[in-house]
């Protein structure tokens, strides 16, 4: 009877050990069980706005304010990519303003490239791949590790906290689950299985995985001086420097919008032209207005007056002119902007 019993015995931890080893760690692994758990979903999702599954290009698209994160693919040979999802964010930094220090618990605003991580010392980085235990809370070491790294800071972050008065931009920004956050995007542990899955599918011959962080979706937001007033950095930034830091992602929260497809994206300096609309005009308009070559009450649009305005300038300045007032132009009036994005 003993004997019996200690074969049992031995019969079942033959069976545990196993069942603890399948715990996918490597990132084929993880992905792979993921497949078995949601990918059914998954491609019903991508049916439905006419996708073949799984999609081939992906971007990332996340709102602060409305707490929420927009799944963007498209197949190879499609030029424009459609929203295949949109995600309720449980965790993050939700008041408006970009992240400028270490430890000021703020989500980062700007476009970033992102990448895939399977290790972690931190237990909310931590699920579970199993059917009933998707939803329990994570531990280290038990079930799977995976979550998406964004690249914060990118080459402006740090100049804009410099001009702040900081000096660490901090960093270690993720996309991951439990819901829980000191600056990154969290979200429930099944959505971020959907999060994490399609977004792992993007093919790097479509370029680097792009996530585009905004404070808030700016068509619905009239009135952005009353957001820049919750900013908990406002007195070190400035509420002008904050305005044009928002202006210039909405430049490209818009070219998104009109193409369908990843922002070309670069760092560069101000370029003013014919179409824009912008508080940097106003300005522009002024040094115009004081230099003798513009009339008329400064606003925001860059008109046809405008582009006339620095026509005249250019050529009494001996500039290229262009009608476009670029680093060159603006120096000439005395005017100075901080390096921003750039979109082609």
């Amino acid at each position: 009877m003993r004997i019996h019993l200690r074969i049992g015995l031995l019969l079942l931890s033959l069976w545990t050990v196993p069942a603890l080893a399948a715990q996918p760690r490597g990132s084929r692994a993880v992905l792979a069980r993921i497949e078995t758990l949601v990918g059914s979903e998954l491609e019903a999702w991508c049916r439905q706005v006419g996708l073949a599954y799984p999609p081939q290009a992906v971007l990332l698209r996340a709102f602060k304010k409305e707490r929420e994160i927009e799944i963007w693919a498209r197949n190879t040979g499609q030029e424009r990519m459609r929203l295949l999802q949109t995600l309720p964010i449980c965790a993050l930094d939700a008041d408006p303003g970009p992240k400028l220090r270490q430890g000021d618990h703020k989500t980062p605003e700007g476009f970033y490239y992102a990448s895939f991580h399977y290790s972690s010392s931190n237990w909310y980085m931590w699920i579970k791949l199993e059917p009933e235990a998707i939803d329990s809370m994570g531990a280290v070491g038990d079930g799977s590790c995976f979550k998406i790294y964004i690249h914060y800071p990118n080459e402006l972050d740090p100049l804009r906290s410099r001009a702040a008065g900081f000096r660490n931009t901090g960093g270690s920004i993720f996309a991951h689950g439990n819901c829980v956050t000191d600056g990154c995007i969290s979200l429930s542990n099944r959505n971020f299985l959907y999060l994490f899955a399609l977004a792992r599918h993007h093919a790097p011959r479509h370029g680097r995985l792009q996530i585009h962080i905004f404070p808030f979706r700016f068509a619905g937001t009239a009135d952005m001086r009353a957001e820049a007033a919750r900013y908990i950095h406002l007195k070190a930034l400035g509420e002008e420097r904050l305005l044009r830091f928002w202006e210039n992602l909405r430049q490209g929260y818009e070219l998104f919008n009109q193409r369908r497809q990843p922002v070309k994206i670069r760092f560069g300096q101000t370029v003013l032209r014919a179409g824009d609309v912008s508080p940097d005009v106003i300005r522009l308009k002024s040094a115009l207005k004081r230099n003798g070559f513009f009339e008329g009450e400064p606003d925001a649009s860059f008109s046809p007056e405008l582009e006339q305005a620095v026509r005249r300038f250019q050529k009494r300045k001996g500039l290229g002119v262009d009608g476009a007032a670029g680093p060159t132009t603006q120096r000439k009036l005395g005017l100075h902007w901080p390096r921003r994005y750039v979109f082609d």
